[in-house]
């Protein structure tokens, strides 16, 4: 008579009884254990690739990290420092209150000593990268002085109004056709909005990296945390934005 295939219902233990009897013990003991390799093999496969895509992912944030500290740099030693410099001399490019607004609070300073100290460790993990290598606990570390960022974003209304009234004087223009050969201030616009727009891209390569990293790899846990940090981040300077639009509405309205 045709075997019946075991319903649902049927106790584990009857099921097993009626493999062993179908099948010889010492064949279904192989089975499993093929079965086991296979999944081996292919969990082993699966981290592979995944490695194989952190390495990728870690040189693209040490290849972006390299040109936005370049753009940090030029900010700093094109822009602020002969600006500041101007400043005790009969005729300064442009007024202290206009610097002050444009470079508050140090902000710059501090966000370029953060990233050197980034790209600095960073750049000692991809030259001895392994796949047991850690990426998480930098993120971390840099996440401790996000706050920075933050007072950035809250003064970058003020830094945009103060570029719309310099870039209309003579001796910003002065300064810019010595200094650049050309009069076009979106050059200054595009260095100091890469702080903004570094953010959120932090968010998305630390995301990126977390997909590509097993959870009992020792770079997870730190990994999960920053993205947490980094999300709030985000979220805060999102909403400073949509914040800062509503403001400008009302004073339209108004």
């Amino acid at each position: 008579a045709e075997r019946r295939v075991p319903s649902r219902g049927v106790e584990t233990e009857q099921v097993v009884s009626q493999y062993e009897n179908i099948i010889d013990p010492s064949l279904l003991v192989s089975i499993q254990s093929y079965i086991r390799q296979f999944h081996a093999i292919r969990q082993l496969m699966i981290r592979e690739k995944m490695s194989d895509q952190r390495i990728r992912i870690g040189q693209e944030i040490y290849q972006t990290e390299t040109t936005y500290i370049k753009g940090l740099h030029s900010l700093m030693e094109d822009w602020k420092q002969p600006m500041f410099e101007s400043l005790s001399t009969n005729s300064p490019i442009i007024s202290e209150t206009h610097f002050n607004s444009l470079f508050p609070s140090n902000c710059f300073d501090i966000i370029l000593r953060i990233t050197e100290e980034f790209i600095d460790d960073l750049t000692l993990r991809i030259e001895n990268w392994a796949p047991s290598s850690l990426i998480g606990d930098i993120f971390l570390r840099m996440c401790d002085w996000l706050r920075t960022y933050t007072v950035y974003v809250e003064n970058y209304d003020a830094i945009k109004d103060t570029v719309k009234v310099i870039k209309l004087q003579k001796k910003f223009k002065s300064f810019m056709l010595w200094r650049f050969n050309t009069i076009d201030h979106q050059i200054l616009n595009s260095l100091l909005i890469t702080p903004i727009q570094r953010i959120p891209r932090y968010k998305m390569l630390i995301e990126t990296l977390l997909e590509n990293t097993w959870e009992d790899h020792r770079d997870f846990h730190n990994l999960t945390l920053a993205l947490e940090k980094m999300a709030k981040t985000v979220m805060y300077v999102n909403n400073n934005a949509k914040e800062a639009d509503r403001a400008k509405k009302i004073v339209g309205i108004e």
